[in-house]
C-alpha cells in the first residue's frame, strides 16, 4: 500500500460517518457487511448483473433529475413567463454525466460478460473513454451516437462536475439537442440487450 492510500484510509477511519458508526453501535454491522463483500468481491465484480444494476440506478437518477427539472421549468414559466434560464438547461451537464456513467457501467457489464478477467488485465477498463469501451464491446455507433458519446465523455470527465476541465485545450462547450434523450435511450437499450443473462 502506498503512503497516499494509507493517509486516505486513515482519514476515512476518522470521518464523521465512521465516528457515527462507532458511537451508534453500527460499526459491527458495517464490518460484517464489509467482510461478506470481501469474500465475494471478485464474484460481484465479475458479475454482469452487478454492472447492469449500477447502470440502471444511474439511468434512473438521470430520468428523475430530468423529470424534476422539466416540472420546475413548467412551474417557473407559468409564474414568470420571461424567466431567463430554465432549470433543466442548467442541470443538463449533470443529466449527461449520470447518463454517461450509466452507459459506462452497462458497457463494462458487457465487457465482463465477454471476458471476466478484463478488470484486471486492461487498465482502460476503469477509465471514462466510452469510445474505447463501446468499441471493445463491439458496439457500432452512427454519427449521432458518436456525437452524443463525445459529449457524454466531456460531462463525465468534467462538465457535469466542474466549471472547467484540467486544461484549457480540452474545454469544449457542452450543448443539448432535442433528440439526445431518444438517441441515448436507443444506444443504452442496444448495449443492455448484449447482456443476455
Amino acid at each position: 500500500m502506498n503512503p497516499k492510500e494509507s493517509s486516505t484510509l486513515q482519514k476515512r477511519k476518522q470521518s464523521p460517518y465512521m465516528k457515527w458508526l462507532r458511537e451508534s453501535g453500527q460499526l459491527e454491522l458495517f464490518d460484517i457487511m464489509k467482510s461478506s463483500l470481501n469474500g465475494n468481491f471478485e464474484k460481484v465484480a465479475a458479475d454482469p448483473r452487478a454492472w447492469l444494476h449500477s447502470a440502471s440506478r444511474l439511468k434512473r437518477a438521470a430520468q428523475t433529475l430530468a423529470a424534476l427539472g422539466i416540472q420546475s421549468d413548467a412551474e417557473m414559466l407559468h409564474k414568470r413567463p420571461r424567466a431567463r434560464k430554465p432549470v433543466f438547461i442548467r442541470l443538463f451537464p449533470v443529466w449527461m454525466m449520470l447518463n454517461g456513467m450509466a452507459l459506462e457501467s452497462v458497457t463494462k457489464g458487457v465487457l465482463v460478460l465477454q471476458d471476466p478477467k478484463i478488470r484486471t488485465t486492461e487498465p482502460r477498463f476503469f477509465g471514462h473513454d466510452l469510445f474505447w469501451l463501446l468499441e471493445t464491446a463491439k458496439v457500432g455507433l452512427d454519427q449521432y451516437e458518436q456525437d452524443l458519446v463525445g459529449r457524454l465523455i466531456d460531462c463525465v470527465i468534467w462538465a457535469g462536475r466542474y466549471p472547467v476541465p484540467k486544461t484549457q485545450d480540452t474545454y469544449y462547450p457542452t450543448a443539448t439537442y432535442g433528440a439526445d434523450r431518444t438517441i441515448f435511450d436507443r444506444l443504452f437499450n442496444r448495449v443492455k440487450a448484449l447482456l443476455t443473462l
